[in-house]
């Protein structure tokens, strides 16, 4: 790398909180600030110099994914990449860091380097603090709200435009006959339930998941890079057994049954929106095949059903513990 323009990286890195990086993509030399070091916990040791480096400290799940989302960004005419991986740190653990970067092309429009800031997204108060501002966090179940499910959501939906091996899937889930607890018991016991209902979702998910409610008694989860396609409606049947544990709130229990609907990333949606609406409408399939027999189950937005729950006594509510 040119030592001036090194020199001025350098100086820029002074100012700002965020790590700064540029890789050169002929030489493959990565040069890397002193506060990009102190954030993976290298501020003692030898700097990063080369691509290899950098790659060698990512989670091998996501160097794979940056390494894919890479090759279509360079392939593109586009200027602006971003990205969230993980980086091992110095003390034996991994954070999640977010990158914004911009692509240095020649004449032709190929790719000559990538110059970038890094932040450190693992520190919980920092995304409370951007939940927050941004009104992105439910405030009562401290699930992602609506806006910050549909940010996910769209980026699930562009990266499997571009990447044809990955597969995620959107779970709609509606609580059945929920409006029984507010209308008997009162909106406190309600909210109690709904908090419990948040919490086994948000413990029911892998750590790349995402759960989220939508309003009222009704989530979403989105279940990202999947193997299999059909793993979802495990995940489903699974999320709906977990939800049928019964709930005790001021010495009664609740039983909370589910019903929801599955939508695949591999039947190629527009937008977020039509995936929604495609999971929303699976979500009220199963809910009337089921309320003829007291049970719910898992919907595909296919027409035939993918799972078929067995058939249970219809959900008590208010039970003595």
């Amino acid at each position: 790398m040119n030592p001036v323009v090194l020199d001025r990286l350098a100086l820029a890195a002074l100012c700002t909180r965020e790590g700064v990086w540029d890789w050169d993509l002929a030489s493959h030399v990565f040069f890397a600030s002193a506060r990009w070091h102190e954030m993976v916990g290298r501020a003692n040791v030898a700097p990063l110099v080369h691509r290899d480096e950098w790659l060698a400290l990512m989670h091998p799940h996501d160097r794979t994914r940056l390494l894919g989302d890479l090759e279509a960004f360079f392939a593109s005419t586009a200027y602006h990449f971003e990205h969230e991986h993980r980086l091992l740190h110095g003390d034996g653990d991994y954070r999640w860091m977010a990158v914004r970067a911009v692509a240095v092309r020649d004449a032709q429009g190929r790719a000559q380097s990538l110059v970038g800031v890094q932040s450190d997204i693992s520190d919980r108060a920092q995304l409370d603090a951007l939940a927050r501002y941004d009104a992105l966090l439910d405030p009562l179940t401290q699930l992602a709200g609506r806006r910050w499910f549909a940010r996910r959501l769209n980026r699930a939906l562009e990266r499997s435009a571009r990447c044809a091996g990955y597969h995620f899937a959107l779970l709609f889930i509606d609580l059945d006959n929920f409006k029984q607890i507010n209308d008997g018991y009162g909106h406190l016991a309600g909210d109690v339930v709904l908090a419990e209902i948040a919490r086994r979702l948000q413990a029911g998910v892998r750590p790349g998941d995402m759960a989220s409610r939508r309003g009222g008694d009704e989530f979403t989860v989105l279940l990202d890079d999947l193997d299999d396609p059909d793993d979802a409606f495990l995940a489903a049947e699974r999320i709906r057994a977990q939800l049928a544990m019964p709930i005790e709130v001021a010495g009664r229990q609740f039983c909370i049954s589910a019903s929801i609907g599955v939508a695949i990333s591999s039947q190629g949606y527009v937008n977020s929106e039509a995936m929604l609406d495609e999971a929303d409408r699976a979500m009220y399939k199963a809910k009337r095949r089921a309320s003829g027999r007291g049970a719910s189950g898992v919907q595909s937005s296919s027409e035939a059903p993918a799972v078929d729950a067995t058939a249970e006594p219809p959900a008590a509510f208010g039970a003595p513990a």
